[in-house]
């Protein structure tokens, strides 16, 4: 039996936390999300506690920014699908997540359907996840 779709969401709101996850487990139909609040939890998770099928991250986060950490994870070749989150990104987040590869900036943080949109994508052109969603 495939598992539930592995995936870290990190965003300093507890109140966003709980609707990512919601917006996710709707790309999905369940999900094993872990939420974190700041930059230095969501590379730790990454670093030790995964691997994870999908990382959605806002872009602006405590002590490590959602940007910093995809660029450190890629640095790390590790090709993990991530969401990057920004109601007014910058033209260097945007340069540096199309540059990046398996990641998407999604611009309207509360678009539901953006996100999910984005985790279908993601989670599917990566290929080597197990979950239940991509058997």
């Amino acid at each position: 039996m495939k598992r539930a779709p592995q995936v870290l969401i990190a965003d300093r709101s507890q109140l966003m936390q709980q609707w990512l996850a919601a917006a996710v487990r709707g790309a999905f139909g369940t999900v094993d999300a872990t939420c974190v609040s700041s930059g230095t939890e969501l590379l730790h998770h990454i670093a030790d506690c995964g691997p994870y099928d999908l990382v959605v991250s806002h872009a602006m986060l405590p002590e490590i920014s959602g940007g910093q950490v995809l660029a450190m994870v890629r640095t790390a070749n590790l090709n993990t699908p991530f969401i990057v989150l920004s109601y007014v990104p910058s033209a260097a987040l945007t340069r540096m997540v199309n540059r990046v590869g398996h990641a998407d900036l999604v611009d309207d943080p509360l678009d539901a359907a953006a996100v999910r949109a984005a985790a279908r994508q993601l989670v599917a052109s990566n290929g080597s996840c197990a979950c239940q969603a991509c058997a």
